[in-house]
This record gives structure tokens, C-alpha cells and sequence, in this order.
């Protein structure tokens, strides 16, 4: 396949399809196509919703809210059984894990289907300072984690005021 990239058109000249003049493509025409290439790949993607689209997408969908004496994060995982999943706590990350292996077989006289799906995920949440990773808890109920972090009492953010 040759990647041609058009010749620049002056100022007057008419851009009739049987006048056009087609030059090799250089390693900067090449580069920006794949560039292009990846954006549109990014945003397609992006607009279905498929796992790992781009750095600003993040599949399973995931919840973060700071209650009181606590951060709550729920991530939507349907389908999973609880053993599917893990959740551990390696330094001051978080890791959530997941996976699915499902095999479908159907045979009847003159025909047989087999289907499998399978899939998995993995997210790592940074833990601020001030939690007590020590009392974590998770849980799983109607595809959904629920993972609780408890504050350590009297610590938490602090707002810095800006000297002028």
C-alpha cells in the first residue's frame, strides 16, 4: 500500500481532480495519518464504551465518594461471582480485580454451537495518607463491589491557605 499525500495547491490554481498532483508521502505525512488513524480508533471506541478505549476512559465504571469517616468506592461488575473477584491492598494502592470465563454448549441432531466469553479487569486506586488500610472492607452484592475505607480519626486533608 503507498501513502500519497497531496501537493500543496498555490494561490489561483484550480483544484480540479484531473489537474491534481500526488506526491510520495514523507515520514511526517505517515506519522500524521497514523496519528489520525488512532484519534478516530480513540473516539470510536470511546463512544461504545469498550474496555480500555484510551487513558481517559477506566472500565469497570467506578464510584468514589468521601462520606463521613470514610471513603466508599463502588465499581459495577455484573455477571461476576464473588470468588471472581479480588480486592487486596499492596503499600498505599488499592487493587481491584476481576474475571469472567463462561462456556456455552448447545448439540442438536445436524448442528453444534460452542460459544466462550471471557474477560477480566484491573484497577488500582492510590490511598491517601490518611486511611487505615488495615481496615478495609469489601464486599460484593447484585454486581456491584463495594469497597468501604475508614479515615483515621482527627486526620484527613487539610486546606492550605495561599500567602499573598
Amino acid at each position: 500500500m503507498k501513502l500519497l499525500a497531496k501537493k500543496p495547491q498555490k494561490k489561483g490554481e484550480s483544484n480540479l481532480a484531473d489537474r491534481r498532483v500526488e506526491r510520495a508521502a514523507g515520514p511526517s505525512d505517515i506519522r500524521r495519518q497514523v496519528n489520525e488513524a488512532f484519534d478516530r480508533l480513540w473516539q470510536s471506541l470511546g463512544k461504545t464504551g469498550l474496555a480500555g478505549a484510551g487513558p481517559h476512559l477506566a472500565w469497570p465504571a467506578m464510584d468514589m465518594t468521601d462520606e463521613s469517616g470514610a471513603i466508599v468506592l463502588r465499581i459495577d461488575a455484573p455477571g461476576l461471582k464473588s470468588e471472581d473477584v479480588s480486592v487486596e491492598v499492596t503499600g498505599h494502592l488499592l487493587i481491584i480485580r476481576g474475571s469472567r470465563s463462561e462456556q456455552h454448549q448447545e448439540k442438536k441432531t445436524g448442528w453444534y454451537r460452542h460459544e466462550r466469553a471471557t474477560g477480566s479487569f484491573y484497577r488500582t486506586v492510590p490511598l491517601p495518607g490518611y486511611v487505615d488500610a488495615d481496615k478495609i472492607e469489601a464486599r460484593y452484592d447484585r454486581g456491584v463491589i463495594t469497597v468501604t475505607i475508614p479515615k483515621k480519626a482527627g486526620e484527613g486533608p487539610r486546606k492550605i491557605p495561599l500567602a499573598t
